[in-house]
């Protein structure tokens, strides 16, 4: 690598570039002779009548929204998959692997289920959040107590009778008998725990790369949300959690399996703090959720994170898995 200097190509962000055409573009640039030329740095012990030699290497690092290549109509491409460490870990944090409060044992019974919340608050108007938070507490409660609670004219919602739609309304929230989600998990691109309040705020690896302006608007909604777990809540029977707390929850178990001395969980070092890492845990988790819950208009987005995680879901109900009761419930 020390016969090129590094070259940094920025694809279009927006426009129709930005999901198709761009990749033929960049191979011809990259086959260029004058663009070897330019990045290639003569050496002394070099032949100057010689051919630029080719680069072992051409990408050494990427952070791309969409495919640069348009995919061939005749050949489908295989999905990758995560890495096994991390699949392991997401097992590990699910809720319901949650340890007994007494002798410690792993219960993975369907008393200990859980909802996971993805909410991409970056993308709201910082005004309209605390509403938001307001019907997204009104939709928990009427997903985990609905014989109490009838959903708003316009909300939309998933039934049994119908899993492939995403969508489904007005009308009352499914009659399901939820009595076995004990737990909250609330993943989103706010960038502290979601049980710390705002005093105890920590200087924290951040969950999103675009998130930027923290507000007191963003504050008083998680201050909502959380309200509505407390003993007078809501939601009091119900424990909410998040990313960081299950991540301190495995390591004080690895602790104990390990008699006290430090142990793993699998991942330890930079990548515990690498904002893709904690959002594919996140997106692991949320996909065998029993229930999942998004941000809907005006509170949010449908974004490629909360896409892959229907889709998976979807995919898990129509091969089999009736265990889960919804593909997507949207609040707002």
């Amino acid at each position: 690598m020390h016969r090129f200097v590094p070259i940094t190509i920025r694809p279009p962000s927006r426009g129709k570039e930005r999901k198709g055409g761009f990749g033929d573009k960049l191979a011809h640039l990259l086959g260029r002779e004058d663009i070897k030329a330019a990045a290639h740095i003569h050496q002394h012990d070099e032949d100057a009548t010689a051919s630029i030699p080719e680069p072992d290497v051409l990408v050494l690092s990427y952070d791309l929204r969409h495919p640069l290549f348009t995919p061939s109509p005749t050949k489908s491409l295989e999905e990758l998959e995560y890495a096994p460490a991390l699949k392991t870990l997401a097992t590990k944090l699910n809720p319901s692997s949650d340890a007994g409060p007494s002798d410690g044992t792993t219960n993975m019974g369907k008393d200990n289920d859980y909802l996971v919340i993805h909410w991409r608050m970056e993308t709201v108007p910082p005004e309209d959040l605390p509403l938001c938070a307001e019907k997204l507490v009104d939709t928990l409660v009427g997903l985990l107590h609905p014989r109490d609670h009838l959903a708003p004219e316009n909300e939309p919602v998933d039934t049994d009778a119908d899993w492939s739609r995403e969508e489904q309304g007005p009308g009352e929230l499914p009659a399901q008998d939820n009595s076995t989600i004990r737990t909250v998990w609330f993943a989103s691109d706010y960038p502290y725990p979601v049980t710390s309040s705002a005093t105890e705020f920590e200087d924290l690896p951040r969950k999103s790369g675009t998130f930027r302006n923290l507000t007191p608007e963003h504050v008083s909604a998680i201050a909502i949300l959380r309200s509505a777990f407390l003993p007078d809540g809501p939601l009091q029977d119900t424990k909410l959690t998040g990313l960081k707390e299950q991540l301190e929850r495995v390591r004080d178990l690895a602790l104990v399996e390990n008699n006290g001395k430090s142990g793993g969980i699998g991942i330890d070092g930079e990548m515990v703090d690498d904002a893709g890492v904690l959002g594919i845990l996140d997106k692991l988790v949320a996909m065998d959720a029993k229930l999942f819950v998004s941000g809907g208009k005006g509170c949010g987005r449908v974004s490629s994170f909360t896409k892959q995680i229907v889709d998976s879901r979807a995919a898990s109900i129509q091969g089999g898995d009736v265990e889960m009761r919804n593909v997507v419930q949207y609040f707002g």
